[in-house]
């Protein structure tokens, strides 16, 4: 079951990056229509067309904000459709709505990047908050031939995760957040915010160019990554699918070439091979 603050915070944030919101009517009882009486309720919005610019006694005006504040609330409660706008309690409310939701995550077992049950709900706020200004990168990553590390013991294939992980969130410490997928153990997500396309290519180059020079057991390590950026129209679904597309075809070009190597893709048919250079 969805987090209803999540949904609150969707609203608050929507009504911070533009002057107001339409909403309703409801004819009947939804969480959408809920939220839209609890915003009013605690002040968090206002009626849009509610006026009072022509008060000047600031009794008066706070009168007049009650007064609209549960006129509003009626027209709700009644069906009727509502333009709301963001107070300033409002804008502080999102702001520790946010905090609230990242607070509390759990990383996964080997406690170096974010448990990939929080990708959902962590890739919904980053979504609200992409313009052409701020975009979101996101990188899927897969590590290569798993097989062969494991094939040689439970504790060298757990040692080649680890050290793979742990060039995953250096690499997330500067950058954004990365994301143990709970379907595989080799699987990762890399959120990058702030990154257009260059530049996030680059950031990934750099972490699978420090992958190829590692060596466990003989092995060096290897990884297929995706990249993609994010648009308005993205869900967390179609963003992770695309995303996925990606490093599907870059993990089938690594197939083809001897050894497989790193190979990067993105959503331009391009594929880049990373060359190894193991240091050991």
């Amino acid at each position: 079951m969805e987090d209803a603050r999540l949904l609150e915070l969707t609203w608050l944030t929507e009504l911070e990056q533009r002057p107001t919101k339409d909403v309703g009517p409801f004819f009947r009882d939804t969480p959408e229509r809920r939220l839209a009486i609890h915003l009013l309720a605690e002040g968090f919005a206002i009626n849009a067309n509610w006026q009072v610019s022509s008060m000047r006694d600031p009794v008066e005006v706070k009168d007049g904000f009650e007064a609209g504040k549960w006129m509003a609330i009626r027209s709700v409660h009644h069906d009727g459709p509502i333009s709301l706008a963001i107070t300033h309690a409002g804008a502080v409310r999102r702001a520790e709505l946010e905090q609230q939701l990242q607070t509390g995550r759990i990383r996964e077992p080997m406690g170096l990047i974010w448990d990939g049950r929080h990708f959902r709900q962590d890739t919904r706020i980053a979504l609200l908050h992409i313009t052409d200004e701020h975009p979101l990168l996101v990188a899927y990553l897969d590590l290569n031939d798993v097989k062969s590390f494991n094939e040689k013991g439970h504790a060298i294939g757990d040692a080649a995760i680890r050290r793979y992980l742990e060039l995953v969130a250096d690499i997330a410490a500067d950058s954004g957040e990365a994301y143990r997928l709970s379907g595989g153990a080799d699987e990762v997500v890399l959120l990058l915010p702030q990154l257009a396309l260059e530049q996030g290519l680059e950031t990934i180059r750099v972490l699978l160019g420090a992958l190829g020079r590692k060596e466990v057991e003989g092995y060096s390590l290897r990884a297929a990554a995706g990249v993609v950026v994010a648009s308005a129209d993205d869900t967390v679904d179609k963003l992770k699918a695309r995303a996925d597309h990606e490093q599907g075809r870059a993990k089938n070009e690594s197939r083809k070439v001897e050894g497989r190597p790193s190979v990067l893709a993105w959503p331009t048919d391009e594929l880049e091979v990373i060359p190894l250079h193991v240091d050991g």
